[in-house]
């Protein structure tokens, strides 16, 4: 059971003791988050924003006089599996927690917070955290069980070799941690300051990666090397076509999953065992000539197409668009759109035979095979 609520009923929450999953509203005050997590003790996913995300470019500080109590409330729900938390604090002191002995997966983001203290958390496997300025790390042999990083912070999380090595997933750099050698995951995405060129010789090291997520400056190309990789990221600087980027890399006969961001889906015939692929978000524009989703056609094994669009597209538009699909009857695709869609839209999608779900802020709709218009 789960629930998002806003800050009138939240109080009713406290009659629901079967509640295992709770996502608390940014405009929350944390005082009645306090007053309510004493008795929900069967959560196990917790998700809280806390302030107004308009104040201060992200959340405004959470004093305190509101993170202690905070936190020595959520002490409290033993069967925590799922913690994350979105505030500005100065220090996020989550020492109280120690008894959250099933807490798996641990999202922290505060870009104010110069010190991070953890207790020992047996199970963690999986930590994301992110901040701006120094920071007083916690001690890493609190963390035996982590196998998945997601670090955005300095200075770097000082890993032993042997906690390096139980990594399974990063999001940072291969380098910093330099007995990461069983990776299966690894994003660059969110680096900032590197060059590909420099980062890929390490990920080419890597015997078991499957996953890569990458950027690539406008003369940055993917080497030979990466045949093992079975899903990839590619985001660039500007919009550039796929078949440039994939430069060398004529071996990537296990890829099933492509995610584009930024880059033109030209070249698409290179990867015929493609199952799933992401364009976007870019404009229409960028997807208008007729050769940019020619490619499609040749994706015979494509099972998922989902297209990010800044903005609605225009009814002829839209019908080009869905014209170029592939012709595969189990494809299953999505259109994404960052601001709110025309009625006509929603109302005259028409790809026969294909279930299309159309994603906006407002509205999320499925569809399968309307009538034409």
């Amino acid at each position: 059971m789960a629930s998002f609520l806003p800050d009138c009923t939240f109080g009713l929450l406290t009659r629901l003791s079967a509640l295992e999953e709770l996502r608390a509203p940014s405009d929350l005050k944390p005082d009645m988050l306090c007053a309510s997590l004493r008795r929900l003790a069967n959560l196990r996913v917790l998700i809280f924003s806390a302030g107004n995300p308009t104040v201060s470019g992200g959340y405004p500080v959470l004093s305190p006089d509101d993170h202690s109590p905070l936190v020595h409330s959520i002490a409290h729900l033993t069967r925590l599996e799922h913690l994350e938390l979105r505030c500005l604090s100065e220090q996020l002191d989550l020492r109280p927690l120690s008894a959250l002995t099933r807490l798996g997966l641990l999202s922290l983001a505060s870009a104010l917070c110069d010190s991070l203290l953890l207790p020992p958390l047996p199970a963690l496997t999986h930590l994301d955290f992110w901040s701006l300025p120094q920071l007083t790390l916690p001690a890493p042999e609190s963390l035996p069980a982590l196998v998945s990083l997601d670090w955005k912070a300095t200075p770097a999380l000082p890993l032993s070799p042997e906690q390096q090595a139980r990594l399974t997933s990063l999001r940072g750099s291969p380098d910093i941690w330099p007995h990461a050698t069983n990776l299966r995951l690894l994003s660059l995405l969110q680096q900032d300051d590197y060059s590909a060129a420099d980062i890929l010789p390490s990920a080419l090291r890597l015997p078991l990666l499957e996953e890569l997520e990458i950027k690539l400056s406008l003369r940055e190309s993917l080497p030979c090397g990466l045949g093992r990789l079975r899903s990839l990221t590619l985001s660039g600087p500007r919009i550039r076509p796929l078949d440039k980027c994939l430069g060398g890399a004529h071996d990537l006969t296990n890829l099933t999953e492509l995610r584009l961001i930024g880059i033109l889906p030209l070249g698409l015939e290179r990867l015929p065992g493609l199952r799933s692929l992401a364009i976007g978000p870019q404009p229409m524009s960028a997807l208008r000539a007729p050769d940019i989703l020619s490619g499609l056609a040749s994706l015979r094994r494509l099972r998922w197409l989902e297209v990010q669009l800044p903005d609605p597209p225009g009814r002829e538009e839209w019908h080009s668009l869905a014209g170029r699909l592939p012709p595969a009857c189990s494809l299953r695709a999505a259109i994404t759109v960052e601001r709110e869609a025309p009625e006509w839209l929603a109302l005259r999608m028409h790809i026969p035979g294909r279930l299309v779900e159309l994603r906006t802020p407002y509205r999320r709709s499925l569809m399968l095979d309307p009538v034409a218009p």
